[in-house]
């Protein structure tokens, strides 16, 4: 995941902080690039997801965790995915 800070300067624990709250956040989502945006006293996050960001979730396919509410990204954090060993 590249970490791309604007608007001043942010130590590398900083970014670990918002890398890990990112990915709890977003558990089922394959992160390409994480902004963070200074603004005074605040951060604003905004990630880039891997361009095609399609999710099967009890045998469908379902469309981009982004847009979920946070119970359906908890139910997509404790659904077990299936493993096919080739």
């Amino acid at each position: 995941m590249k970490v791309i800070v604007t608007g001043g300067e942010m130590t590398a624990e900083e970014q670990k902080h918002y890398i890990h709250y990112v990915l709890d956040k977003y558990p089922c989502v394959e992160i390409q690039s994480l902004h963070l945006a200074l603004d005074g006293d605040f951060v604003n996050v905004s990630i880039e997801p891997q361009k095609s960001v399609l999710t099967k979730m009890g045998g469908a396919l379902i469309g981009n965790p982004l847009t979920w509410n946070d119970a359906k990204r908890a139910e997509c954090y404790d659904t077990v995915p299936n493993r096919i060993d080739l």
